[in-house]
């Protein structure tokens, strides 16, 4: 009997465990780390920048001595050239597409809810203003899309807050969550503040109550 307790609190210890990583934060949330003001960090090759990017001919890390950051002090600029993205295309694959995305790839659950929260707002550095923001979340190793949305662009530097979800399938233990802007003429917009964190799994609460209580009721049986 004493083995079969000890068994159920390593069941316990391990459903807890995934109950404290479900609230955790996936991913650093701003842009404060690891890069420099005005420049293109978004590079493959480079291996200490988490964000990266496909294609970067005018995306920039800025700070909020320009303009105002939504979360501390550094945010993401993006530029899209005039016709280069329609919003139809999903992010595929990560090389380079010939439109500009920045995105984070990540580890993740199977069959695992997550949810997605971001700021973003409109930017005038090329004169235009983006129309659009499009959020891609693909799984990393067959390019599954478990989420392709659009947004309207808030108004120049009006910072405001988007979540939505997505549901992770069986095969599936890493995504990449992706950014773009689209719009007429040369538009770029401005994320920051990017957080995911998976769903509290609320039935792991009644398995763990209910199995330990059962293995309690085992062991005081046993004793009488």
């Amino acid at each position: 009997m004493k083995k079969k307790f000890l068994v159920g609190l390593t069941i316990g210890f391990f459903v807890l465990g995934i109950m404290g990583s479900a609230g955790a934060a996936i991913i650093s949330p701003g842009f404060e780390e690891g890069y420099s003001v005005y420049s293109m960090p978004f590079l493959q090759s480079d291996s200490v920048v988490v964000w990266k990017a496909s294609h970067t001919d005018g995306d920039r890390i800025r700070s909020s001595e320009s303009k105002p950051a939504a979360e501390g002090e550094y945010y993401a600029g993006l530029l899209q050239n005039a016709g280069a993205y329609d919003g139809t295309t999903s992010i595929g694959s990560f090389g380079n597409t010939g439109f500009d995305r920045i995105y984070n790839v990540f580890s993740v659950l199977p069959e695992t809810t997550y949810t997605v929260s971001f700021m973003h707002a409109g930017d005038d550095r090329y004169g235009y203003v983006a129309d659009t923001s499009v959020v891609d979340v693909v799984a990393a190793d067959n390019s599954t899309i478990f989420s392709h949305l659009l947004f309207p662009t808030p108004a120049l530097f009006d910072w405001t807050t988007e979540t939505f979800q997505f549901t992770t399938d069986s095969a599936t233990t890493s995504v990449a969550l992706a950014f773009s802007v689209m719009g007429s003429g040369n538009t770029s917009g401005v994320f920051d503040d990017i957080q995911v964190s998976a769903v509290p799994i609320p039935g792991a609460v009644w398995l763990l109550g209910s199995g330990l209580a059962g293995l309690a009721g085992l062991r005081r049986k046993k004793k009488a």
